[in-house]
């Protein structure tokens, strides 16, 4: 079972953190394919995930109405989308009864009653639900133990969110619903819409806009937002694109550009700007790094010939810098030089050449970098 998750009522910190934790993961799963392909559960055939068992215990709060497969139940006019956030849980949906799994995502229709209760295990298992009632879009967090019995974590609601917000999560209950691409830009485009509104009311109740999101050391990054800083430090000197991010985590380029401002307060171009930079300082200064091995000689230019690498002081020259960190011409890598330092990579090199000693850190090379 997965690690027991923590909300509070009425947190709109726990929000954010749900929202861009848990429950964005789940949304990335779907459509990628792979065996760890979720599963929808909504009545039908959901291979791996049906169940035989036929005695369950009485969950008074679920309803009085006893479904085919045994389970107590209820039903209402509205329909309801949920996926799970850990532990496993047995749910009822018409006349089946499934084992649904994290990262799986169980859809509710107006009208089909439906049930659900812990394994024969007695672990706890937490939910995540997006409640389409009337005129209103509701989104709560619960959680089931029997020891607790059933809790709601986490509350809000979004009174009148438009018709077109309405019109997605209606979509997203129509009988077709499948662990698709098309479901997970639905499901972004709903979250996203979430998000922004707390922060709106954030910023309405506070009269200011909300200070930048800071990351300490040691605090733990979303995975999703780790996965795409691996993926840019390890290719500095071909940075992959926004669209290639976003296409290997499973999210939208701009759902993804999103999610990374808010988790590191830098755009992306900004955090490989940075990046890179930091990396071409430790070269300026006379490191040797096997990432980012310098050429023997510079790639000519019009005429002038060969440039050798090393100038004065014995340091690297900036162009072959600039061609080992994989910039196009110097000129662009000065440019980008300066933005993140405020000075040219002439000038940190004589700086570094009037030291006289290497920077051998990637830390202490990067303290020329300005703060974004």
């Amino acid at each position: 079972m997965g690690r027991v998750l923590q909300f509070s009522h009425r947190d709109d910190e726990g929000l954010s953190a749900l929202l861009t934790g848990p429950v964005l993961s789940n949304i990335s799963r779907l459509g990628r394919g792979g065996s760890e392909q979720p599963a929808v559960l909504s009545g039908g055939p959901a291979p791996g995930r049906i169940t035989r068992r036929r005695r369950f215990p009485k969950v008074e709060f679920y309803g009085n109405e006893v479904m085919a497969c045994g389970l107590a139940g209820h039903r209402h006019s509205w329909p309801e989308l949920a996926t799970v956030l850990c532990g496993r849980v047995h749910v009822g949906v018409d006349r089946r009864v499934y084992e649904a799994r994290p990262g799986d995502w169980i859809l509710l229709r107006p009208g089909v009653v439906h049930g659900e209760c812990c394994l024969p295990s007695g672990l706890p298992y937490d939910l995540f639900w997006f409640v389409c009632q009337h005129d209103h879009l509701r989104v709560h967090a619960t959680r089931y133990s029997p020891s607790h019995g059933y809790e709601v974590l986490w509350t809000a609601e979004i009174p009148r969110p438009g018709e077109p917000i309405m019109a997605e999560l209606s979509m997203l209950c129509d009988q077709q619903w499948k662990p698709s691409t098309s479901a997970r830009q639905r499901l972004l485009m709903l979250v996203t819409y979430i998000l922004e509104t707390f922060k709106s009311a954030q910023r309405s109740s506070a009269g200011k806009a909300a200070a930048p999101p800071t990351q300490s050391r040691g605090t733990q990054w979303h995975p999703l937002v780790a996965e795409v800083r691996t993926m840019i430090e390890r290719n500095l000197r071909r940075p992959p694109s926004l669209v290639e991010l976003a296409n290997a985590v499973g999210l939208s380029p701009n759902y993804l550009s999103s999610l990374f401002h808010q988790q590191t307060g830098r755009t992306l171009r900004r955090f490989v700007d940075e990046h890179r930079i930091g990396l071409s300082q430790r070269l300026l200064a006379g490191e040797v790094i096997d990432s980012a091995p310098l050429p023997p000689t510079a790639p000519p230019t019009p005429g002038n010939g060969n440039s050798r690498p090393a100038g004065a002081g014995g340091l690297p020259s900036v162009k072959a810098v600039a061609y080992a960190m994989g910039f196009s011409d110097p000129y662009h890598f000065s440019k980008v030089f300066r933005r993140v330092t405020g000075m040219s990579p002439s000038a940190f090199r004589s700086r570094k050449s009037h030291a006289g000693g290497n920077s051998p850190s990637h830390e202490r090379s990067a303290r020329g970098v300005k703060q974004a």
